[in-house]
């Protein structure tokens, strides 16, 4: 699954709405009859057509970004954190869908609670933004979209989870402890072999199931931060003028928790 933090940030969006803004109709026309007023000047000399081409082209396009980037930028950034959270969307539904049936396979009970608590945490964070901002306001999609990142961050340890433990589902530890104690005393070369491999598929075995802990461990802590956040979220006065800072610095810890656990799992 892939997502970036970087792209709900503000300069991200900022740079977004720039963006946008000089590619619209009202900006990239006048800016072309410009540019080729320029071009005609520089060929054949300063004329009326030609100066009124430039200038006015310019003028016409200075005042097209203006109004796209001033009086509309705030659309044109909405706009782009909804296409952005769509896409997270997208992905989130896909990996319930794969998770689903292959922690069933697994029968990984502890993943599949985990797997319903985010999807019951995600529905409460979303009611209660539902019923603190409108849904076309710039900041309902920044939060909305940086609760999606932390699911699937979740969604995505969960998919570690499922993996490790269909790498050694074939390995039967009881099995291979009962075989080495029935081995005990044994003294060949063939025994010492036999032994090796074994306690080899032991420590394998073992590895895995601690790599599997510490991914469920992840996720508590990014399940903890949800509910913490909602109840920030359901206090929060947005009339007062701390409400956008005190928000801010909550969107701040879900980026930290979910830049934090793509750098350990890069470093697995």
């Amino acid at each position: 699954m892939t997502f970036d933090t970087k792209a709900i940030k503000p300069a991200k969006i900022k740079a977004e709405t720039l963006k946008t803004s000089l590619t619209q109709p009202v900006t990239l026309y006048p800016a072309l009859v410009g540019f080729l007023g320029g071009a005609a000047t520089m060929f054949f000399g300063v004329g009326g057509a030609t100066l009124g081409a430039l200038v006015g082209g310019a003028v016409l396009a200075l005042g097209g970004w203006s109004w796209e980037y001033f009086a509309k930028g705030g659309a044109h950034a909405n706009r782009y954190i909804e296409r952005y959270r769509k896409a997270l969307e997208v992905q989130r539904k896909q990996a319930i869908a794969h998770l689903n049936t292959e922690l069933s396979k697994l029968n990984a009970d502890d993943a599949i609670q985990q797997l319903q608590l985010f999807q019951k945490k995600f529905e409460i964070f979303n009611q209660v933004l539902n019923r603190k901002l409108q849904s076309t306001e710039l900041t309902y999609n920044r939060y909305l979209a940086m609760a999606e990142q932390v699911y699937l961050n979740g969604l995505d340890n969960l998919e570690g989870v499922s993996l490790s433990l269909q790498s050694v589902s074939a390995i039967d530890r009881a099995a291979i402890e009962s075989k080495l104690q029935r081995m005990d005393g044994v003294v060949s070369a063939e025994a010492e072999r036999t032994r090796e491999q074994l306690r080899g598929r032991l420590q394998l075995f073992d590895e895995q199931m601690q790599r599997v802990r510490s991914l469920y461990a992840e996720n508590e802590e990014a399940l903890t931060k949800l509910d913490q956040v909602s109840a920030r979220l359901a206090n929060t006065d947005f009339s007062s003028g701390r409400a956008a800072m005190d928000m801010e610095q909550a969107i701040k810890e879900l980026t930290t928790l979910i830049e934090n656990s793509q750098q350990y799992a890069q470093k697995k």
